[in-house]
């Protein structure tokens, strides 16, 4: 995964899942390699609001590395995402997975949380 590195921290792991948090100038990201679901969605839902809370222009949920995506997970997405709305922030949610892409899209949410296939696939920090 090629991200813009500058400082890595904190990888919590939480029941089945691993969140990391890179950070670059505007975007910081959130990798995140395991199962969301009601046991550890909460993990997920704290990592990004960090990362909104750090004032970032995008943030980015990498669920690339997912491998289940429950309804308690895209509870969490939606809750960022909103925060991020209310900073003025974009989040957007990378994952190409039928397992993280099927429920976000049967949601209706494929849109409002800006999915993407890859990080490639992303807007240049600050414009879309």
């Amino acid at each position: 995964m090629a991200h813009d590195q500058h400082d890595e921290f904190a990888v919590e792991s939480a029941l089945d899942l691993e969140v990391g948090v890179v950070t670059g100038r505007d975007r910081i990201v959130v990798v995140v390699k395991g199962e969301v679901d009601y046991i550890n969605a909460d993990a997920l839902e704290s990592a990004l609001n960090r990362a909104v809370a750090a004032g970032a222009r995008q943030v980015i949920a990498d669920l690339q590395l997912v491998s289940f995506l429950g309804s308690d997970g895209l509870q969490a997405l939606v809750a960022a995402r909103r925060r991020a709305d209310a900073a003025g922030a974009e989040l957007y949610v990378v994952g190409a997975a039928h397992c993280v892409v099927q429920p976000i899209r049967v949601t209706g949410l494929a849109g409002p949380l800006k999915l993407r296939a890859r990080m490639a696939d992303l807007p240049p920090a600050g414009g879309e």
